[in-house]
């Protein structure tokens, strides 16, 4: 007789405990996927059995998890501001910390009278401007663009966008270069850069999964992107306008002491853990 479902979790939690502080959930959700279902699909039918196929499926996917291979890319899928992502290898899986980011930059932007033009720059999955068009679809004069450098992250982006029934413009481009020379402002302009110390080693090993690219080239202490993103507002920034960057954990005193006398407006926002994640910067002059 074939194991049953509630069976084939029971072994997989194990087998995961060491890898995975949430190792039962894990097992779940890629169960579920192997399965078509739900988690609920899985309780409702806990003593069912599953095919020889299907449980080889799973078996490998947990063989890779063990590996700490990231979840959301075994299944292809992260939930993300109550949306659904596609993601994969080439982009960075949105975190629970940068719905932050997108509460704050919603909010701004529903103080702003139309039209209203918004930028994200580095958008990997597309997560932070669809979110932000998906919470504004009724709000009517708004431009979001969104860009990276990665073609195979465009790529992605795109698919959640058209999926999702967002509007945005997708530009490949190193930051602002696509812009270089064009008289363009914006009224709002998002970022998550990589903010990760090259050298780090209190990473988690599920990292190295991830476009290193997009976590790493920060420089030695973390804030080189952000730094860099700031020393261009004055170009893209309307004088009005808010630049809202995810930071990473003890960088919100190095990025004052870096900013100080820039010519910034800047406040931190903390987390539910209460750390300074999203540095709001603008114009003074």
């Amino acid at each position: 007789m074939s194991a049953t479902i509630a069976a084939i979790l029971r072994t997989a939690t194990e087998q995961l405990l060491t890898v995975s502080p949430s190792a039962r959930l894990d097992s779940e959700l890629l169960l579920a996927h192997v399965l078509g279902t739900n988690r609920v699909g899985l309780i409702l039918k806990a003593n069912s059995s599953v095919s020889e196929d299907q449980l080889a499926r799973f078996e490998q996917l947990v063989a890779r998890r063990a590996n700490f291979e990231p979840v959301a890319y075994l299944t292809g899928h992260r939930e993300f501001f109550g949306l659904d992502f596609e993601v994969s290898p080439e982009v960075l899986i949105p975190r629970p910390e940068t719905e932050l980011l997108v509460e704050l930059a919603v909010k701004f932007a529903a103080t702003l009278n139309p039209p209203i033009s918004i930028l994200d720059l580095g958008t990997g999955s597309g997560c932070i401007a669809i979110s932000i068009a998906d919470q504004l679809r009724d709000r009517k004069q708004i431009t979001i663009q969104a860009v990276d450098r990665s073609a195979q992250a465009l790529a992605i982006a795109k698919r959640n966008s058209e999926r999702l029934g967002t509007e945005i413009t997708f530009l490949e481009s190193d930051w602002f270069s696509a812009f270089s020379g064009l008289d363009q402002r914006f009224d709002l302009i998002v970022s998550n850069p990589p903010y990760i110390a090259v050298g780090a080693t209190d990473t988690s090993p599920e990292l190295k999964h991830e476009p290193q690219g997009a976590l790493y080239s920060s420089g030695e202490q973390g804030v080189d992107a952000v730094l860099k993103l700031c020393s261009e507002l004055p170009r893209y920034l309307r004088k009005e306008g808010v630049f809202f960057c995810e930071i990473g954990a003890a960088q919100a005193s190095l990025i004052s002491e870096r900013l100080a006398g820039a010519g910034f407006e800047i406040k931190f926002h903390p987390d539910l853990a209460g750390i300074k994640r999203v540095l709001q910067c603008a114009l003074t002059y």
